[in-house]
């Protein structure tokens, strides 16, 4: 099927009118289809941001029908503003001015038909002079005495002449209408006060859409006589049996025997006429019609379903008590059920059941080809009604079409009371379905030629003749799809033949006139002028001219505005010039509203014969600006290369130079420095008696020197701390004894031999010891020394054991765990039971197991380890020091550490003086070296800091960039490319702690040896991952330190691609930036309340509820900047806070409730929900102040018919929805995840709600604006839950994953169609080869998989069904 033209399509005519209505009062006339409602919209729009709310804007409509139709689209796109419709179906002739204030209180907008508002003018409870904008749709009913001309006679041109205040006036109107009669248009324009205009005729576009139905006409006889079926009989027999003397009416006159009714009672018998017989006879005549347009089938059915209907309507009303029954009513009952009636059968058994008429319209409803889009006019409403209901009974038809039925409203009393006349069919829903296609084929009456917006048509068939030629235009313009036709079903009659061909060649003038000027301007477009437009890049040489000047232009505007709901394309609006060369054309370019208002209109520099030149040159003028603007490159091409960075490519791992050892500086220092520094050691832990305290000497100041732990077994963890340095010379340094390699051969004697060398650090014991006092005494196992365990005894390699009990003999090989070599030839005597002693050189990390509780078999052998006395010695030196000494290898490397920390802070970080040594080890410390202390976390907070600064920093140095450019400049530079190869430039590599220390192979570190530098390392290789994560870290730790100013600091250090600004500052350019002010409106007052904030620059806020789509305002630019910058601050904002958390949060945990804040969806739900606003009250301070909900999302402008429906349908939803999600929020466990997909919101909520944060932020010069307005729309409560609650926020699908170990989790999803056509999804969640669940019920395919996979997990939860490895 052809689709029907859009609305957004044909958006230039609509700017170009409302250009005009805003200068001055005009009549708009378009050809149906081309969006007039849409210029009525947009004008609306513009005049609640020009006015307060003291005055109200009215919208005429000449029927309720279309009033309804019009509330709808004004609601759709202008939501947040109070709009009310009024019609006769409110009662309003029963209102009085207290009715009439209450409406008006709080209220914006008002859509009525036109005879509501001239009453209310006529009785003073509306004044025109409190109303700013007037509009008149279908204008052309505005005349004479209809009460559209006396509202503007009456009442706007007598304020007029005694110079009193009136409303603009927009009217309204289809361009085939005003042409008809040159002399009625004069007169409307008069009587409007306004002036009519057409949107300038775009050649091309015409030339090549312009499509007029193929019109064809149809004869046919019409019925000469009727047919009596036993039912017509019956009424034709009853009718004329109707006594009139027993009449109801007749009755009651008589019984008052008053002068006035004997009057009335002599004219009634006179005319033969009372309601009742109106209703018989009106009934009789209505089944002739009936059988005479259709045929004795539809008669029958007529007839039988009139009396069914008033007779099952009277039984009803008899079984109320409170309704009252006229005497009338049951007098035409008693005569209805008298009458003879069946229903017939369920479509009509032959021919002859049917008239001539219905045997041609099915002949071409069963012949038609193709895909049939249609609308049958008929003229009267039982007609309509029934023709449908005959149409139905076809089975082919019903086959091939759905059928529906549309007739217009009435406020006529009578008619609602008639006894023949069907209740009135006319019903939006009937409207939406044949805009949805679900009908396609609408039986209707004329109220369906104008004003009414219907799709395209491909098959528009009167089946009655048109009456006017007004009329059979606007039936024609219904059939606006390329091939379609147009039937006329004419009666052979004479008079029918020659009424018709009066009517025909009034047509025909018409249309010759359009194809005469259809052939001008092919004419015009065919004319060759000369034109050369050259434009040369200098250093390039790259050519712009007159021939690719469009092609180069739309191509930028698709890059720069690609987005939901928007089109991109430039839009071009021409302009006649009259001058001494003729008739010439100028054209003027509009671009996408992301651009600064600077460029975003042009137009060309010369008039030309055609119009196809004049938007050449207005497109050629247009890319030499952008070009010189710098917002295409030196090719002519969108997003500068060099000034718009893409991400690099990036190797996974590349090699790097070796890490920094700083012991050969420490080893240097001891010999240069001037003055040395002492610590004080000591562990804390379970038993503070198991260890002592030592001094540490080096020749550098290490502060602050941060604790850390270690880990004598997997149950048992002891805090090293170490005392603030205490300075000394280096003579009162040398005074004090060096015990490190004592400390160290205490635990490692068995695997060197003790040297009594100079470490490259200094420990000293508070006693005194002796490398001499390990193993040198023979043993006496009766010894207290020996037997309370204090000191270590040895075997004669030096290996420790811990005394356990003296055996009396030499115990059996098999009784012993661990013999020594050659155990069979020891001497039988006494033997020593020892327990092991730990041979770990690595106490940073925790074991991995507890050998308690291994699952390990206890050992049968009684004894681990023995010993023959003689072969025993043991230590004089106290088992604390060898507890000490083992742990030397573990602080020598956090020692280590932090003097790489300290090296990284005085030479490549020293322009930022970080002294938190501690936070600088943690920010180059790698997972894999230290799990409890390593970057991770850092690089999370430096990740959300980075995108934050280089935001604001894209944003206020390109202050005319669009979003796009912003985007790719901040893509580029937050990209581990980019990052990586900033560590690698800046040297940082080398300080980076990517080596685990295992302790394996470790040796004392000597002094003598590194001040040996004959060998130097080689380099090693690192993930370009780890050296970005780094440097993000780095951010991280340097915003913990000192704050913005020395992230900056930071980020100059490692990218020097821009010159960095501090955020505040980049704030205060885009806040000067920004429009001065606006003047206070309808429209921001109550979106300001809402936000609970006030803003200074008015501008920005309308800034960030625009939306690409909305063109009509040519100085604001779209939210995109804006809201570019409201995510990073939304990132910044939350994290900071998770930061500041006490105790700090794990890393994992922080990005999972990271994610759920920002996540869309999230973001969506606070956009749609709802709070209580009063409207300020009125003049009169006695007006009840009105309240009514709002939301954010109802304040987007936007010019989107497609976006109004995905607001409309989400808003559906969430009102579905919102309690549960509620529920989850404030009280439950579990973060709603799949709740929140099933909003199936579209990103433009979630864009909303980040640029009004953008706003905030740039307009208040704080973060705590910001805070505030996440406070008052639920985000900060949920996040203060989330963390108070250990409210569980990771996504089922990633937890899932989790529990499934190793083995796949597939996602299997079927589309499932229910028998409404509704679409819905099922999902099968399978582990390895096992189905988990299955669950149906989704809107989409990522919320059913979340459902399953919330499913899956809870079911392995509850059964602790973990999968195997």
């Amino acid at each position: 099927m052809e689709p029907a033209p859009s609305h957004e399509a044909s958006r230039a005519y609509q700017l170009e009118m409302l250009d005009h209505s805003l200068r001055r009062n005009v009549i708009v006339a378009m050809d149906t289809g081309s969006g007039k409602t849409r210029v009525s919209i947009l004008r609306i729009r513009a005049q609640l941001e020009r006015s307060t709310n003291e005055k109200k804007i009215w919208f005429l409509a000449p029927t309720v029908l279309l009033c309804a139709q019009q509330y709808k689209a004004i609601t759709a796109e202008i939501s947040s503003m109070p709009t009310r419709l009024v019609t006769g179906h409110d009662n309003v002739d029963t209102w009085d001015a207290s009715t009439w204030e209450a409406l008006l209180n709080g209220t914006q907008t008002v859509v009525s038909t036109y005879q509501v508002l001239l009453d209310a003018l006529v009785h003073a409870f509306v004044r025109l002079s409190n109303l700013s904008l007037l509009v008149f749709d279908e204008a052309h009913n505005a005349t004479g005495n209809s009460p559209g001309g006396k509202i503007m006679s009456q009442f706007y041109h007598f304020e007029n002449t005694r110079g009193g205040s009136t409303p603009a006036i927009l009217g309204l109107t289809a361009t085939p209408s005003i042409r008809a009669d040159v002399k009625g248009l004069e007169a409307l324009e008069i009587l409007l006060d306004a002036r009519c205009i057409s949107p300038t005729l775009h050649r091309q576009q015409l030339l090549q859409h312009t499509s007029q139905p193929r019109l064809r006409a149809i004869r046919y006889r019409a019925c000469a006589s009727f047919i009596e079926t036993p039912s017509l009989r019956s009424l034709q027999r009853e009718c004329a049996g109707m006594d009139i003397m027993e009449d109801p009416h007749v009755t009651l006159l008589r019984a008052k025997n008053t002068e006035r009714s004997r009057r009335e009672l002599i004219s009634t018998l006179e005319g033969q006429k009372t309601w009742s017989s109106d209703q018989i006879n009106g009934f009789l005549r209505r089944a002739r019609e009936v059988q005479r347009q259709l045929g004795s089938w539809a008669q029958d059915l007529y007839i039988w379903q009139v009396k069914t209907k008033f007779l099952r309507s009277l039984e009803t009303a008899e079984k109320s008590p409170h309704s009252y029954i006229s005497k009338e009513r049951v007098y035409v009952a008693s005569i209805l059920r008298k009458m003879y009636a069946e229903e017939p059968t369920q479509s009509p058994v032959n021919l002859a059941s049917m008239s001539e008429k219905v045997h041609l319209l099915l002949r071409e409803l069963l012949t038609v080809q193709g895909y049939v889009m249609g609308i049958i006019f008929v003229k009267e409403r039982v007609t309509a009604d029934m023709l449908t209901k005959l149409l139905q009974s076809f089975t082919k038809l019903r086959d091939r079409y759905r059928f529906g039925c549309l007739v217009g409203t009435s406020n006529h009393q009578q008619r609602n009371r008639c006894l023949y006349e069907f209740p009135e069919s006319a019903n939006l829903d009937t409207l939406n379905d044949f805009r949805l296609q679900k009908i396609n084929i609408l039986v209707a009456t004329s109220v369906l030629e104008e004003g009414i917006d219907v799709p395209a048509c491909n098959l528009v068939i009167c089946f009655d003749g048109p009456p006017t030629s007004k009329s059979f235009i606007q039936r024609r313009g219904r059939a606006r799809m390329q091939k379609s036709d147009l039937l006329l079903l004419l009666d052979s009659d004479v008079t029918e033949i020659q009424r018709w061909s009066t009517l025909e060649s009034q047509l025909a003038k018409l249309c010759q006139d359009s194809d005469r000027k259809k052939k001008e301007r092919e004419v015009l477009e065919s004319t060759q002028e000369s034109m050369s437009l050259v434009f040369r890049v200098p250093d390039t040489e790259a050519r712009l001219d007159q021939d690719n000047a469009k092609q180069h232009l739309e191509h930028f505007c698709q890059k720069v505005a690609a987005g939901e709901f928007i089109d991109h394309r430039p839009e071009f609006i021409t302009e006649c010039i009259d001058d001494a060369l003729g008739c010439r054309v100028k054209a003027e370019v509009r671009l996408p509203t992301c651009l600064p208002a600077n460029l975003r209109k042009f137009s060309s520099a010369s008039a030309w014969v055609s119009e196809k030149n004049a938007m050449k040159d207005a497109a050629f003028q247009a890319v030499v600006a952008l070009y010189r603007a710098g917002l295409v490159n030196r090719h002519l091409l969108p997003f500068e290369v060099a000034k718009v960075p893409g991400e690099e490519p990036r190797a996974a791992v590349v090699s790097v130079e070796p890490v920094y050892q700083p012991w050969h500086d420490i080893a240097v220092a001891w010999d240069q420095a001037q003055l040395h520094w002492k610590y004080r050691i000591s562990l804390h832990g379970p038993n503070p008696d198991l260890f002592a305290e030592y001094s540490l000497t080096l020749p550098v100041r290490l502060w602050p020197l941060p604790h850390v732990f270690v880990h004598l077994d997997h149950d048992t963890a002891y805090q090293v701390r170490f005392s603030a340095p205490e300075a000394m010379s280096t003579t009162q340094s040398e005074s004090i004894s060096d015990d490190t390699s004592t400390l160290l051969a205490v635990h490692f004697a068995h695997r060197w031999a003790p040297k009594d060398a100079s470490h490259v650090i200094k420990i000293s014991a508070d006693e005194p010891i002796a490398i001499e006092a390990i193993g040198k005494h023979p043993i006496d196992s009766t010894c207290i020394d020996v037997t309370s365990k204090r000191y270590l005894i040895r075997d004669t390699f030096l290996s420790p054991g811990i005394y356990v009990e003296t055996l009396p003999s030499k115990p059996p090989i098999d009784m012993v765990q661990r013999p020594f070599p050659r155990y069979e030839e020891a001497p039988e005597e006494r033997y020593l039971h020892l327990s092991k002693w730990t041979r770990r050189a690595d106490f940073l990390h925790r074991p991995q197991m507890n050998p308690n509780s291994s699952g390990q078999v206890p050992s049968s052998k009684p004894y681990s380890r023995v010993l023959p006395v003689s072969y025993a010695k043991v230590d004089s030196i106290d088992i604390k020091h060898a507890r000490f000494g083992m742990l030397i290898p573990s602080i020598m490397h956090h020692v280590e550490a932090l003097l790489t920390a300290k090296k990284l802070s005085e030479t490549l970080l020293q322009p930022l003086e970080i002294s938190n040594l501690a936070l600088l080890l943690e920010a180059i410390t790698f997972r894999r070296v230290n799990k409890s202390m390593n970057y991770e976390r850092l690089e999370f907070i430096g990740d959300s800091i980075l995108k934050y600064c280089v935001s604001v920093q894209a944003t206020a140095a390109h202050l005319h960039w669009p979003e796009g450019y912003l985007s790719s400049y901040k893509d580029g530079l937050v990209a581990n490319s980019r990052l990586s190869r900033a560590a690698i430039e800046a040297g940082l590599s080398q300080f980076i702690l990517a080596t685990p220390f295992t302790g394996k192979n470790w040796r004392p570190l000597h002094k003598a040896d590194f001040l040996d530098r004959s060998s130097s390392p080689s380099a090693r290789e690192l993930s370009t991952k780890v050296l970005a994560d780094v440097v993000e870290a780095l951010i991280g730790a340097s915003y913990m330190c000192g704050g913005m100013p020395k992230v900056i600091q930071l980020l100059t250090i490692f990218i020097n691609d821009c010159s960095w600004m501090n955020p505040r500052q980049g704030r205060n350019l885009l806040f000067q930036a920004s429009t001065l002010s606006i003047a206070p409106n309808a429209f921001l007052a109550p979106l300001e309340s809402l936000i609970r904030y006030t803003f200074r620059r008015k501008s920005l806020l309308l800034e960030g509820v625009t939306h690409a789509s909305y063109l009509a305002d040519t100085k604001q630019r779209s939210q995109g900047r804006l809201e570019f910058l409201g995510d990073a601050i939304l990132d910044f904002i939350v994290v900071t806070n998770l930061s500041n958390h006490v105790p700090p949060l794990p890393h994992h945990t922080m990005h999972m409730i990271k994610t759920a804040m920002v996540n869309k969806d999230f973001l969506a739900f606070l956009t749609l929900e709802e709070y209580e606003h009063a409207d300020p009250k009125g003049q009169n301070t006695n007006t009840v102040t009105a309240h009514r909900l709002l939301a954010l999302w109802q304040f987007l402008r936007h010019a989107s018919s497609s976006l109004s429906s995905a607001q409309s349908e989400t808003h559906k939803r969430h009102q579905e929805i919102r309690q549960d999600i509620l529920q989850a929020i404030h009280h439950g466990k579990l973060y709603p995840w799949s709740l929140l997909l099933r909003l199936q919101a579209r990103k433009f909520f979630s864009d909303l709600f980040e640029s009004i944060l953008g706003a905030i932020w740039v307009d208040c010069d704080s973060t705590a604006e910001c805070e505030a307005f996440l406070t008052r729309f639920g985000m900060m409560p949920y996040l203060m839950r989330i963390l108070r609650d250990s409210v569980h926020v990771q996504h089922p699908k990633e937890e899932l994953t989790k529990l499934a170990c190793a083995e796949k989790v597939v996602y299997n999803v079927d589309q499932v169609l229910a028998r409404d056509g509704e679409a819905s999804f099922r999902c099968t969640v399978l582990v390895g080869d096992r189905q988990l669940v299955e669950v149906d019920g989704g809107l989409s395919r990522e919320e059913v998989q979340t459902k399953a996979a919330s499913a899956a997990v809870a079911l392995l939860k509850h059964s602790s069904q973990v999968l195997p490895l």
